[in-house]
């Protein structure tokens, strides 16, 4: 998934954040899709630590900037990415 910055409301309008969406995505993506692709996060958000350990899959951490996200994106090494900056 190659994306700039997004934002999605749920049914009452509450804002949802992107972050949260990102890893909704990923959690899809191995669940229903069976895709075992690395996970990429930027931060120290403990939840992308436990949902990469849940999944059993490795974490790629990287510096902010969606050049180091796109090269592992396009190196296939990660399904899917996203960065602290998008909240």
């Amino acid at each position: 998934m190659a994306s700039g910055r997004f934002g999605i409301l749920d049914a009452d309008g509450t804002f949802i954040q992107p972050n949260y969406i990102i890893a909704l995505l990923f959690d899809y993506l191995v669940e229903t899709r069976g895709w075992r692709n690395e996970w990429q996060e930027r931060g120290n958000d403990q939840s992308d630590h436990a949902l990469a350990d849940y999944h059993k899959v490795p974490l790629y951490e990287t510096p902010v900037g969606f050049k180091y996200i796109g090269e592992l994106i396009n190196g296939d090494k990660i399904a899917i990415g996203g960065e602290e900056s998008a909240d």
